[in-house]
């Protein structure tokens, strides 16, 4: 592309021709591409996109509003963030709204990632916050069957679906070194005990008849 290009502009052109998940925050201009002694892209080379600019949202009004864009500002690595910014529009994704939560866990909020998920905004968040009360954050208790259930599909998923090639499913691994001594079964009580405690460690993958993919917690245990 030749000139100055409007980041605006872009991405009301890719947004008409991408599923909004598709849809790039923010874009960068390059004069050209850096490219390692091989001839290939350097993507270690290529600068950071600014999320900067796209925090356009309105001032915090309440006290919670204002630890919560303190929050989502800290996480994204923003100088600031708007009440009504939405978080994934800035940058955010799934790890990043648990950080969110349990930073405001340990604020005295009682927030969980599929709140910054569904909610999306400050401005969102602290209204349900209002709603609940000012009920302490370690008192809060999840209502039975909570954290099971159908969850939405990251843009990952959405896009391993789209490779058509035959992808049946997916998972992430972690090596993780224990003391020397430790019996089989207290490392299968400490595992199980961390699974039952994060509900995104329970999630599986579900295929429907029609070909469908859909992302399920599974029950504690």
């Amino acid at each position: 592309v030749g000139g100055p290009v409007d980041g605006g502009v872009l991405r009301g052109f890719v947004a008409e021709r991408l599923p909004e998940y598709m849809v790039p925050v923010a874009f960068v201009s390059l004069d050209s591409l850096p490219l390692n002694p091989n001839g290939k892209l350097d993507r270690r080379a290529l600068p950071a996109p600014d999320f900067g600019g796209v925090v356009r949202g309105r001032a915090p009004r309440t006290e919670r509003e204002v630890v919560l864009c303190g929050l989502f500002a800290e996480v994204l690595g923003l100088e600031e963030v708007g009440a009504d910014d939405s978080f994934f529009d800035l940058g955010g994704d799934s790890i990043m709204s648990i950080q969110v939560a349990g930073r405001a866990r340990r604020a005295g909020l009682s927030v969980r990632p599929r709140d910054v998920f569904r909610l999306r905004t400050v401005e969102a968040i602290a209204a349900a916050l209002d709603e609940q009360g000012d009920t302490p954050a370690a008192a809060v208790i999840e209502p039975p069957g909570g954290g099971v259930g159908g969850v939405v599909s990251a843009p990952i998923v959405h896009w391993l679906r789209e490779l058509g090639s035959g992808v049946g499913g997916f998972h992430q691994s972690v090596l993780v070194s224990v003391p020397a001594g430790v019996g089989v079964g207290a490392l299968v009580g400490a595992v199980q005990a961390v699974v039952d405690r994060h509900d995104a460690l329970r999630l599986r993958l579900e295929v429907s008849g029609d070909g469908g993919w859909g992302l399920v917690v599974g029950e504690v245990g």
